[in-house]
């Protein structure tokens, strides 16, 4: 049996990533989507197989070459691609009158290849044309003796009274090399026009369906590799869970907040899911998001600390499944069930604990060669990534106020970095630690999103938590959870109050511009408008610690943000 893999295209629509790596190679939890299918051919008996090339052909060549292939391989490489017709025209003349069995490079599936290929030679026909119903590529007419009898939005050949119904082709079929006579030499032809000349010349194209439930993807779009990937892992990770994989699994996707990631809930049978981030895929050798996500992940699940477990990740899709610890935020748990004064302290008291317990813990044994960012929470990271975010997102994006002298806040930022750090209480520090990504899940809490964590200093965590515009806690709850911070670090630390409560002042201005310069950043530039609700609470709280701060040092950021309150009900109407 002979066999060919079309695999010389481009890959455009999962640009840019095809740009270094061609979309054969492609993984599927570690495995080639091209290795893959020369299994799949193997098996089904093909002793002689061709793959056409172009596009990063020398990637392919290697790939083939290093693989142990039982069949005989040879790569047709194309200077110029001859599109699908030109292809197996230049094949299919160099071997026997055997039909060619074809496959395209981007498709995965658990079709039997070996019962297409009987089936074909028990039929005179000259193609085999492997269909099923797939809504958003039924462009195949088939008549009800499976006869194919056009293409795309072309009029039918044979009985036009017979019924019709349309069909998806899945790039896999037989040709007989007298296909051949319908495809012009030396020159760039597509397979479905030979076809579409063939059935007009009254030949006969048949149908070949297979099984109900059959399994096939397109990988060649996002949407479709993701699919793919998803379930390439999922069964190993619901065994990881000790779940039962899921025959037929079942997605959702799910509201993401400031990042670009996605988020999807995968349930298996019974209903026991799992959750999926996705990270995108990531072809680069340096450190990136995913790799935070996983590897500082499990170094704090291994420290005891509240984090969901990860049960499956794979770096090349950027795909990490882990615990599912349901769906509400600290966030809804205190702003909308009436919560009491007392309880919500309660509460916030028991986040301390943790937070508290990711500090110190999750510093031992921490490697910053993790992180995907900066491995500290330093001088340079304030001034440039939180103050300068807010002087660019908020002032220049949002507030267009004009004649802003920049160089006069400088001084300004470099007092708030060197006072945030002067008598910082440094541990792990999880760098976004708010009511977003704190959940509430059988009678327990879970911190998630610790991708960013790096070494810093434990009062910006704190100020993360207690100045979130997202629940708006009143002064004298801050005030109050400050004191049982500190509370609770004297019982494992000695701790001067004054020295601690400086420190946070500083942070909390610090986190205060970053989550001002955030917001303005994803509503304006990301398309994210849910979070241009929260400015004007961050706003005030701003202005607020700038008052209760009262440091002559920073005079010109308390004026600023005084002009900005003043127009702010103008902005948010106007922006």
């Amino acid at each position: 049996m002979n066999a060919m893999i079309l695999a010389a295209g481009f890959g455009t629509r999962l640009l840019p990533h095809t740009e270094t790596i061609p979309k054969p190679l492609f993984l599927l939890n570690e495995r080639t989507v091209l290795g893959i299918t020369i299994d799949k051919l193997e098996k089904a008996g093909v002793k002689r197989m061709v793959i056409n090339t172009h596009h990063l052909s020398s990637q392919i060549s290697n790939f083939v070459k290093a693989r142990t292939n039982r069949a005989s391989i040879h790569i047709s490489y194309e200077p110029v691609i001859l599109d699908t017709g030109g292809a197996i025209r230049k094949v299919i003349t160099r071997w026997d009158s055997a039909p060619l069995l074809v496959v395209n490079a981007d498709i995965v599936f658990d079709i039997d290849l070996a019962a297409v290929y009987r089936f074909h030679l028990g039929h005179p026909f000259m193609a085999t044309l492997v269909l099923h119903d797939f809504p958003q590529f039924n462009q195949v007419l088939v008549s009800e003796t499976d006869q194919i009898c056009g293409f795309h939005k072309t009029l039918p050949h044979g009985n036009a009274s017979e019924p019709m119904r349309r069909l998806a082709f899945t790039g896999i079929h037989v040709i007989d090399p007298g296909l051949l006579a319908f495809i012009p030499p030396d020159r760039p032809y597509g397979i479905i026009d030979a076809y579409q000349t063939a059935i007009t010349h009254k030949q006969r194209l048949h149908a070949w369906m297979p099984p109900s439930g059959s399994y096939w993807i397109d990988i060649g779009s996002p949407e479709g590799y993701r699919e793919a990937a998803f379930d390439a892992i999922a069964p190993q990770a619901f065994r990881a869970a000790n779940m039962a994989p899921p025959n037929r699994p079942r997605v959702a996707s799910l509201p993401g907040d400031g990042s670009d990631r996605h988020w999807f809930r995968m349930s298996n049978d019974q209903n026991q899911c799992l959750i999926i981030a996705d990270h995108g895929i990531d072809t680069s050798a340096e450190v990136n998001e995913f790799d935070s996500c996983v590897q500082i992940g499990r170094h704090l699940y291994k420290k005891g600390l509240p984090v969901p477990k990860i049960y499956a990740a794979n770096r090349f899709s950027g795909l990490v499944f882990m615990q599912d610890c349901g769906d509400t935020l600290l966030q809804y748990l205190v702003t909308t069930d009436n919560r009491s004064y007392g309880r919500t302290i309660d509460i916030y008291g028991q986040i301390i604990d943790i937070l508290i317990n990711f500090s110190k813990i999750g510093a031992n044994g921490f490697n910053p060669k993790w992180c995907w960012q900066a491995s500290t929470f330093d001088h340079e990271t304030i001034v440039e990534k939180e103050c300068q975010y807010f002087m660019q997102s908020f002032l220049t994006d949002f507030t267009h106020i004009q004649d802003i002298d920049q160089s006069r806040f400088k001084p300004v930022f470099e007092h708030i970095a060197q006072h945030a750090l002067k008598d910082a209480h440094i541990g792990l520090m999880h760098r976004d630690f708010q009511s977003r990504n704190i959940m509430a899940h059988k009678n327990q809490f879970f911190i998630i999103d610790f991708q960013g964590a790096r070494l810093g200093p434990l009062q910006y965590d704190l100020a993360s938590l207690l100045i979130d515009p997202y629940v708006n806690l009143p002064p004298e709850a801050i005030d109050e959870l400050i004191e049982t911070c500190i509370e609770k670090l004297k019982q494992r630390v000695e701790i001067d109050d004054e020295k601690f409560y400086h420190s946070y002042r500083y942070c909390a201005i610090s986190r205060n511009l970053q989550i001002l310069g955030a917001f303005c950043y994803l509503w304006l530039n990301k398309a994210k408008p849910a979070f241009k609700q929260y400015i004007p609470s961050a706003l005030n709280r701003l202005s607020w610690q700038l008052a209760k701060l009262d440091d002559p040092a920073t005079a010109n950021l308390t004026d600023i943000v005084n002009i900005a309150k003043y127009r702010l009900a103008d902005l948010l109407q106007v922006v």
